[in-house]
């Protein structure tokens, strides 16, 4: 972190890791947001941006502002496997399982692993 103390995947991925390692995960995540905010002045537009922010909140429980950020990349883009990967957890996060799967369908018909996918702790 001290490399790149400012870069919003880094707490995010900590944020992952301490959330599936049962450890205290919500500052990572709540650092990984205001970072995460902060680029979208730049480009409000990044779905990687977008889609790591529909993350963040929905591991934190907040619905509304994950939802939010889903609505704005349905709007721009939803061609990209990590960004798919990342609102199919998001949706899996929010318990919204009809949503979750058609995404997972996307990621598989991108090419992406169905075995991963059916390894993947974010979709048990």
């Amino acid at each position: 972190l001290e490399f790149a103390a400012a870069d919003h995947e880094l707490w995010g991925n900590l944020g992952e890791a301490k959330l599936f390692a049962r450890q205290e995960y919500k500052e990572a995540f709540e650092q990984a947001i205001e970072l995460a905010e902060g680029a979208t002045s730049i480009n409000p537009n990044d779905t990687e941006v977008l889609s790591g922010l529909a993350k963040y909140y929905a591991a934190l429980g907040n619905e509304s502002e994950s939802r939010k950020n889903l609505d704005k990349i349905l709007t721009v883009a939803e061609d990209d496997v990590y960004t798919a990967y990342d609102v199919a957890v998001s949706y899996a996060r929010l318990q919204d399982t009809a949503e979750r799967d058609a995404w997972l369908d996307k990621l598989v018909a991108m090419g992406y692993s169905k075995s991963l996918i059916n390894r993947d702790a974010n979709f048990k």
